[in-house]
């Protein structure tokens, strides 16, 4: 009786090893594609963030452009149009 006791007891002990050691390699694939996954997510964000900045820059200096044409272009040079066209139906006359 007590030698099947001790077989069962070894049979057990290895049964409990082989578990752990399975479940040790499992998790620690897991581990690695939870971080391979964090990784890639890192990566995706990063180059959204990139893309989202580079608009936005975009955005600015087409607006910042679009104004300095605007005030170059509006006042100088309708008043020198303006000054043009009597100096020139002044001369017509």
């Amino acid at each position: 009786m007590v030698l099947l006791l001790e077989i069962l007891g070894v049979l057990f002990m290895l049964t409990m090893m082989l578990i752990m050691i399975w479940s040790f390699v499992i998790f620690n694939k897991a581990f690695g594609q939870l971080r391979y996954r964090n990784y890639l997510l890192e990566k995706i964000n990063h180059s959204i963030s990139l893309l989202g900045s580079k608009n936005v820059n975009c955005a600015n200096e087409i607006a910042i452009e679009k104004t300095e044409i605007d005030h170059e272009s509006d006042v100088p040079a309708l008043q020198q149009r303006s000054d043009d066209e009597s100096e020139y139906i002044k001369d017509n006359e």
